[in-house]
């Protein structure tokens, strides 16, 4: 195999990999925990955005 066939091999074998790689999406009032214990090493977690106005907040002392 010369080195623009090792090429096209690796480029091949690097999609095939990231065709098979899942995104969890994650919604407001889900499990960030969930979704991380359900992915495998590839994958993508994704966070939309949160309504922050419930959450409390802790100041320093």
């Amino acid at each position: 195999m010369n080195m623009a066939q090792r090429l096209g091999a690796m480029t091949i074998a690097l999609w095939a990999a990231n065709a098979i790689s899942a995104t969890f999406t994650v919604g407001q009032g889900e499990s960030i925990q969930a979704a991380i214990d359900a992915s495998a090493p590839g994958d993508v977690i994704e966070l939309t955005p949160r309504d922050r106005s419930s959450e409390t907040s802790r100041s320093r002392r």
